[in-house]
């Protein structure tokens, strides 16, 4: 990775530039951390979990209701 430090006119950083490549990789490495945290939660928590399928027939559903309401 080789980011460029922007800094203000009094040397304070203030920006980031890197390559979109080292981006994607950096993101993709904080969405895989956020769901290894939400598992680790979920069987901390004990919660039930339900089939894909399903929960995104809820999720629509949810949806549906929402827009419905505007």
């Amino acid at each position: 990775m080789t980011p460029q430090i922007f800094k203000d006119d009094k040397g304070k950083k203030i920006g980031v530039f890197l390559p979109y490549k080292d981006y994607e990789k950096m993101m993709r490495a904080l969405e895989d951390a956020a769901d290894e945290r939400a598992y680790d939660r979920a069987i901390r928590r004990k919660e039930a979990t339900i089939p894909l399928k399903e929960a995104i027939k809820l999720r629509k559903e949810k949806l549906k209701k929402k827009n419905d309401k505007v």
